[in-house]
């Protein structure tokens, strides 16, 4: 009898722990690696994670982590890793992967040496992402401190922890007895402050010269076009300027003119097709529409497709100023 026990204890202490592993590459990254490349790199990344944690399972790059101070199912997404490894030799790939995993989980160390109660001292950790709407509604369950910049986006915000970044719940939020409005200005300004690349870009589009600018930085680029006016105050128009942000890394932005207001539909007919792809192929996308920003507020751009044309309506705001410079 008690051999059968032990034997039973066994299976159930194996089973407990067993990691179900799908080695499907994601659809987005089929074309951009190979399956043999692609084992390799959720390989090295079971490794590294499992001493740090334990991996419980994969699946369509989705890994589940069990065994965290920070509760069980803690979600990472091979994705991350993906962008990283594949433009460099992979020769350099098991150091990236053991990096990019270790720097987490310092970020979560420094985390637990903060006093969150001092909110002196948090202050300066504080930021903002962005994300799609339908992200924070499936997983913030309602606990996290959010506003509305963009539609069909939600702005979260967060803890800058230099390697990662971890959302303020509702709990922590009420020990600071702070605005939601003061939270996000303090964090806005931090994010102000960080180091982006800004630059111009001149084409020619149907004989037409169009002028374009981006924003990067790769953690907060779409982030500082919250703040456009301190951020990129030369790339706003007389009229506003049309903004496309498909991920966090860059947005792209082109500037709506007096001298030729319907320029701004040349642009988005040439860049479409550009927005959507860096919208798909990013592992934290944020969206593929176009949004007419004037005077501190996003308006989203409606835009049809009819029998291979696109069709561009303006933003009834934007069409009354356009109107008015045609008198």
């Amino acid at each position: 009898m008690k051999f059968i026990l032990y034997i039973i204890l066994i299976f159930l202490s194996c089973n407990a722990w067993s990691q179900s592993i799908d080695y499907t590459i994601p659809s987005e990254y089929k074309n951009q690696i190979s399956q043999k490349d692609y084992r390799y790199i959720i390989n090295n990344s079971i490794d590294v994670l499992n001493e740090l944690a334990k991996v419980s399972s994969i699946e369509n790059g989705e890994i589940r982590l069990v065994s965290l101070d920070q509760g069980e199912n803690t979600i990472f997404y091979i994705d991350h890793v993906l962008e990283k490894c594949i433009d460099l030799p992979k020769t350099t790939w098991k150091k990236i992967i053991q990096t990019h995993f270790e720097s987490y989980f310092a970020g979560l160390e420094f985390h637990k040496t903060l006093d969150i109660n001092n909110f002196d001292l948090i202050k300066p950790y504080l930021s903002i992402r962005i994300y799609e709407e339908n992200f924070v509604t499936d997983y913030s369950d309602n606990n996290w401190i959010t506003q509305k910049n963009l539609e069909g986006t939600t702005s979260v915000l967060m803890m800058d922890l230099n390697t990662s970044f971890t959302t303020i719940t509702r709990d922590v939020f009420e020990i600071w007895n702070r605005s939601e409005k003061e939270l996000f200005a303090i964090a806005q300004q931090n994010i102000n402050q960080k180091q982006k690349f800004k630059h111009t870009e001149n084409f020619d589009f149907r004989g037409h010269n169009i002028t374009v600018n981006f924003i990067q930085n790769e953690s907060l680029g779409a982030s500082m076009v919250l703040d456009l006016e301190n951020n990129a105050p030369e790339f706003i128009g007389e009229l506003g300027t049309i903004v496309a942000i498909p991920n966090k890394g860059f947005v792209i932005l082109s500037r709506i003119m007096r001298k030729n207001p319907l320029e701004f539909m040349l642009f988005i007919q040439a860049h479409i097709e550009f927005v959507e792809k860096a919208y798909q192929q990013h592992p934290q996308r944020i969206s593929p529409d176009f949004f007419w920003y004037y005077q501190g507020k996003f308006t989203q751009v409606q835009i049809n497709f009819n029998k291979g044309e696109i069709e561009i309506l303006a933003p009834m705001e934007l069409s009354d100023l356009i109107s008015k410079q045609k008198k």
